[in-house]
């Protein structure tokens, strides 16, 4: 854990495709520490990638089992963003 490569409101990042060129680049609007046992529904969506609070409690859950390292008091940072820089729309077809 380096709290130096913690998001910071205000920062922005640059993110990667799969070849590693850049694709995106967002700016953190807010941040929040909350635990796995305080996750809510309503945070849920903005990830896109679980079906609902069971969906996502289920998957973190497996995932940090298999490092051996789930426990139910665990810290997250939750971070929301915007896109500013949409790299690949500037393609030329």
């Amino acid at each position: 854990d380096d709290p130096e490569s913690y998001p910071e409101v205000g920062r922005i990042d640059i993110a990667l495709d799969w070849n590693g060129n850049p694709a995106l680049a967002t700016r953190t609007l807010s941040l929040e520490k909350i635990s796995y046992s305080q996750m809510d529904e309503s945070r849920v969506p903005a990830q896109g990638e679980f079906d609902d609070l069971e969906d996502w409690r289920k998957g973190y859950r497996a995932y940090y089992q298999r490092q051996g390292s789930f426990d139910p008091d665990m810290i997250f940072i939750y971070e929301r963003f915007e896109v500013i820089e949409d790299f690949a729309a500037e393609e030329p077809t």
